[in-house]
């Protein structure tokens, strides 16, 4: 059986959960870890499990995420 573990990691951290996940269902499957940016139907057409993991909180480079961030005074 396959599994395909897709991620989206601004920092690293969800990529290191990401292997961690991969690495754990190797036991049982043929894993693949792949960015989200490298998804294509060709990658996912044959899997028997999908996991799916990303931030779990905006980013300053979100819209609505941490708007203290950069800003600049007016003043």
């Amino acid at each position: 059986m396959r599994a395909v573990v897709v991620y989206e990691s601004m920092y690293g951290n969800t990529h290191l959960v990401a292997d961690a996940i991969g690495a754990g269902l190797s036991t049982a499957f043929d894993v693949s870890v792949v960015p989200v940016s490298e998804v294509s139907p060709a990658v996912l057409a044959d899997a028997d499990l999908v996991v799916v993991g990303g931030p779990d909180a905006p980013s300053r480079h979100e819209p609505g995420g941490h708007p203290q961030v950069g800003c600049q005074s007016r003043g």
